[in-house]
């Protein structure tokens, strides 16, 4: 942690928070100066940070980039094929914040080397939306004491029908409610790594049908929107995996608290 502050200092001088509190939205940062600034989470490319690097006299390019390159694979999940000429979008971060997102596309080996410049890559997230195969995410965060990969691979499974029925506590229909399908997993305690898979809207018998999940439904989750109700994510690992398939799965959702 040391280090990284030191890389940190060396772009952004006292700019650099110490403190950060997250009770305040948006986070209130005090600055080595002792400056009290507002940003989001990632603080690193916020105006009031580039504004307080500006007055203390430090410009971009102190740092030193290094170039990392990464071979990526993707294939299908069941057959072990490859997928050649199919596009995916890569994602990651270093010290100093997210990079914008890029796009590539497999050769005729369903390989292609993806290429990060940055000081030290600490996140990586690899999206897949194909047709014809269920959405993927892939990501290795080094919070989450994961090392970003000599090579990786792609995954991608065709997708499988969910569905069921939406009910209040009561076992009463909710009709009309939005049910989302997202892969959610944590990062930090106040970030994730989500990805949309769709929704659906419930009919007059509360009953959805979603035809993007993935067979394996670890980190899916629903949330179920409908005026005051709970919105809360609900894990599909708690629900019947077998009535989820048959779309005959229960969800009951709780009332909002006042």
């Amino acid at each position: 942690m040391q280090e990284w502050k030191r890389i940190q200092m060396a772009e952004y001088g006292p700019a650099v928070p110490i403190l950060r509190c997250a009770i305040h939205n948006p986070l209130l940062n005090v600055s080595f100066a002792g400056d009290f600034f507002e940003t989001e989470l990632f603080w690193e490319k916020a105006p009031e940070t580039l504004r307080l690097r500006e007055k203390y006299g430090f410009v971009p390019g102190n740092r030193r980039n290094i170039n990392t390159r990464i071979p990526v694979r993707l294939f299908d999940g069941d057959s072990g094929k490859p997928l050649p000429g199919t596009e995916f979008e890569f994602i990651y971060r270093d010290e100093f914040g997210y990079h914008t997102a890029q796009k590539v596309s497999t050769g005729d080996d369903g390989e292609v080397v993806i290429q990060m410049e940055g000081t030290h890559i600490i996140h990586l997230e690899l999206r897949a939306a194909v047709d014809q195969y269920a959405p993927s995410l892939t990501s290795w965060d080094e919070f989450r004491r994961e090392r970003i990969p000599e090579r990786a691979e792609i995954k991608l499974h065709r997708p499988i029908p969910v569905g069921g029925r939406i009910e209040n506590t009561a076992g009463e229909a909710l009709a009309g409610a939005e049910v989302r399908l997202q892969f959610i997993r944590p990062v930090s305690q106040y970030q994730n790594d989500v990805m949309d898979f769709g929704a659906a809207v419930t009919d007059e018998t509360g009953r959805w049908l979603l035809q993007s999940a993935p067979p394996d439904f670890s980190n899916l989750f629903l949330t179920v929107s409908s005026e005051g109700y709970d919105n809360s994510p609900i894990s599909l690992e708690l629900l019947s995996r077998s009535g989820l398939r048959s779309q005959s799965a229960v969800v009951r959702v709780n009332r909002s608290k006042p």
